[in-house]
């Protein structure tokens, strides 16, 4: 049986032995290889398009050479030849391109896709010098406004630790294992938007990374690279009940749960407030509360429900609270909002936020008065009868 293969070379397989392939003499291929580099596309190897005058010879030479292996070698099966035609072909077409109109043998779609893709790099290489324009025009500004250049403002920045105030918020960090590692990344995105807006608060608070095992330093190094470089009082791998055992035995530091019956009423110097870093989608309902409890330390809540009113569960992400805390930290006397202004600026009103009315709580104030005065004038009155 008689094969043609690429147009070119004649290859005949015996029936009886189907695996033995025999090709035409060496002399027959080059002949048949040289009226096709003849018959080839004029102006690719010809020097008119950039490429040297002598690419016929180089083509001539490759192809020379590689029928020269191919009948000096023992093929197997007939696929074996066309691979090696195949070679020939690409490494053709590698030593004489096709010029840029042309594509390089593209279809349109690949062409349109490639044309597509060159005009986005340079729409976004304007758009960052747009952007850089942009920028410097900002920060002039501002530099105009408050007379700290981009600079100052970043040793501004490096200064939190030293400017912090003695109110210590301690993120508790192991429960690495009870979450995916989608919520565990969660996690790590909350604490570093904690680090920062506290590093750009006038008052900042004092931050301290507690259990932070190999999972977590994982989860870290992959969202928050030199995170080892944060101006953070603490980061350890041990657990905030043994890490800060003084303060425990003290009773110095409390957990903020949501199921605790103690109401905070205000932030104290010297005092360590645990946050639980926990992404659980309400499915470890009062998990750190009961851990807490075990541990015989001290629990506390925010006065949520003293102030405004939710729709959802008095719930919030480790970066709300965190905020909450700072926002009163930094209100500058008693007459600021205080827990009510703090909560109603962090508290994102999709929750169904709605802040309690003065005149409600007033009203509820005086008829709690009257009705002890009320219950004093039945004890006191005399018995006329």
């Amino acid at each position: 049986m008689t094969d043609r293969v690429d147009g070119n070379v004649e290859v005949t397989t015996d029936m009886k032995s189907p695996k033995t392939v025999k090709i035409g003499s060496e002399d027959d291929i080059k002949s048949s290889t040289e009226i096709s580099a003849a018959h080839s596309e004029p102006g690719i190897c010809d020097g008119s398009n950039g490429v040297s005058s002598n690419g016929s010879l180089e083509v001539s030479e490759l192809l020379e050479t590689n029928v020269s292996d191919v009948c000096k070698t023992d093929i197997a099966e007939p696929r074996e030849v066309i691979d090696v035609l195949d070679d020939t072909q690409q490494s053709l077409s590698l030593s004489c391109p096709l010029p840029e109109d042309s594509a390089a043998g593209l279809s349109k779609r690949q062409v349109r896709k490639r044309k597509k893709f060159e005009k986005h790099l340079e729409q976004r290489k304007a758009k960052r010098v747009e952007e850089k324009a942009r920028q410097k025009e900002k920060n002039r500004k501002i530099a105009e406004e408050t007379g700290q250049t981009v600079r100052m403002k970043r040793e501004y920045f490096k200064g939190a630790l030293e400017r912090s105030v003695d109110i210590n918020i301690v993120f508790d960090l192991s429960f690495s294992e009870l979450m995916s590692i989608k919520d565990l990344h969660k996690v790590v995105q909350q604490i570093q938007r904690c680090y920062s807006v506290n590093r750009a608060s006038p008052k900042p608070l004092k931050i301290h990374l507690a259990g932070l095992d190999e999972k977590g330093k994982e989860a870290f190094k992959h969202s928050v690279p030199g995170y080892e470089g944060w101006q953070v009082s603490t980061i350890t791998d041990e657990s905030y009940a043994d890490h800060f055992k003084m303060q425990v035995e003290t009773k110095k530091l409390f957990y903020l749960t949501a199921e605790s019956d103690k109401c905070m009423s205000s932030l104290e110097l010297g005092t360590y407030y645990v946050i639980g870093g926990l992404v659980d989608h309400n499915s470890l309902k009062g998990h750190c509360h009961n851990l807490a409890n075990e541990k015989s330390v001290p629990t506390m809540r925010l006065p949520i429900s003293e102030h405004i009113d939710l729709k959802t569960r008095h719930v919030l992400t480790i970066n709300h609270v965190f905020e909450i805390l700072l926002a009163l930290n930094n209100q500058d006397d008693e007459s600021a909002g205080g827990w009510k202004e703090a909560l109603t600026t962090v508290i994102p009103q999709r929750k169904g936020l709605q802040a309690k009315s003065d005149s409600l709580e007033a009203t509820k104030n005086n008829v709690a008065e009257k009705a002890e005065e009320e219950a004093a004038n039945d004890v006191e009155a005399p018995n006329l009868q």
